[in-house]
């Protein structure tokens, strides 16, 4: 089964040869279409996973309330059936989606298009002309292929993996709130506007300076590489103390703008905390005062208050996921201004291949 997901993506398959696209959408889609159905079925297996959980919840609140009007004698003869179901849903079901989840991710989709983009994107760098190559650092080029193709990547399955896994949880569990009582609704409602605004403000911001942190972080990649690669001519001809002074501006550079970035992230962070505090009191205060006027059961507040913290613990990993999509991101676009680039040279398009009957070196008035 493993070697089945593994050798259903072939890297090496047959591709467009031409330039990538220079647009950021056009990038992606570019390589995202050659592996569309894998990511479909992500996005159809993480839509099952998120059901899956929001059920199991919803289920922790039935059987409070199941418990607490049943006798012992009468539960197992009026329930058996659901619970029989719910055991083989947790016992079967969800790790079945989950192992499915994983065969998709890390069979198919984690190795196969990072190296399927790796290819291609090495393929055509390879056909540049001499000057491309002595206009950069080898260093920084070979970083930008190899690290973009896997930012690619990780960003395409964070967006299906996280964010749209969270999606359906929070609006099925908005659904639920209604359900139970429309005042249950109104915090989540309010935390999902100040969440999704807090990410909208920050960022967007951290995608900018991840930009330039991925700019910084090649940079230094390649002066390092490069020392490392002209080692002979660096020990016979430069002085160590002008290495050292090349390479420290690069990581100074890197680090004044990793400050940047690690700056909002720490206050986006803050404001995600005390707004998931803030949902937390109020969900819990409201479920209480509606089971105190009758309104709501026992079990509506264990669902309540269940699905209230599985939802802030989930806002940090989507938090973090949103962070590390715009990072990735932002190495995609430093990858791809150095990847696609229009070649210099281009053979004719009736061009025949060079016949040399015989080869000879002469060295005359040397």
């Amino acid at each position: 089964m493993l070697r089945f997901f593994e050798e259903s993506l072939d890297p090496f398959r047959k591709h467009d040869e031409s330039m990538p696209p220079a647009s950021l959408i056009g990038y992606y889609g570019r390589y995202c279409k050659q592996v569309w159905p894998f990511l479909v079925a992500l996005m159809t297996i993480s839509l099952i996973v998120s059901l899956i959980e929001v059920t199991i919840l919803r289920f922790v609140g039935a059987l409070v309330d199941i418990l607490r009007s049943t006798s012992p004698d009468e539960v197992l003869k009026t329930h058996g059936g659901d619970f029989l179901a719910m055991a083989l849903l947790i016992l079967i079901g969800r790790p079945l989606a989950s192992f499915t989840h994983d065969l998709i991710v890390q069979q198919a989709i984690a190795p196969g298009m990072t190296n399927l983009i790796r290819w291609q994107t090495h393929r055509y760098v390879l056909r540049q002309s001499v000057s491309y190559f002595a206009n950069d650092f080898a260093g920084r080029i070979a970083s930008n292929i190899v690290q973009a193709a896997a930012s690619l990547r990780d960003s395409v399955v964070q967006i299906i993996d996280a964010l749209w896994f969270v999606t359906v949880f929070a609006f099925s569990a908005l659904i639920i709130f209604i359900q139970t009582d429309w005042r249950l609704a109104g915090p989540l409602i309010l935390w999902m506007l100040v969440y999704v605004s807090a990410l909208f403000y920050f960022v967007p911001r951290i995608r900018r300076r991840s930009e330039t942190l991925a700019h910084m972080r090649a940079t230094l990649t390649g002066r390092i590489v490069d020392s490392y690669t002209n080692i002979q001519t660096v020990k016979l001809f430069a002085h160590l103390e002008r290495e050292d002074e090349h390479a420290r501006d690069a990581l100074a550079d890197h680090n004044d703008a990793f400050h940047g970035q690690t700056r909002l992230i720490t206050f986006l962070n803050l404001t995600v905390s005390v707004s998931n505090a803030i949902l937390l009191v109020s969900v819990g205060a409201i479920a209480v005062w509606l089971w105190a006027r009758g309104a709501v059961s026992l079990g509506d507040i264990a669902v309540a208050t269940g699905l209230a913290l599985r939802v802030t613990i989930m806002s940090g990993w989507v938090m973090w996921t949103s962070i590390g999509i715009f990072d990735n991101v932002g190495q995609v676009q430093e990858g791809m201004r150095t990847i696609a680039r229009p070649r210099a040279l281009v053979d004719h398009v009736d061009a025949r291949p060079i016949t040399a009957s015989k080869g000879a070196i002469r060295f005359e008035n040397v």
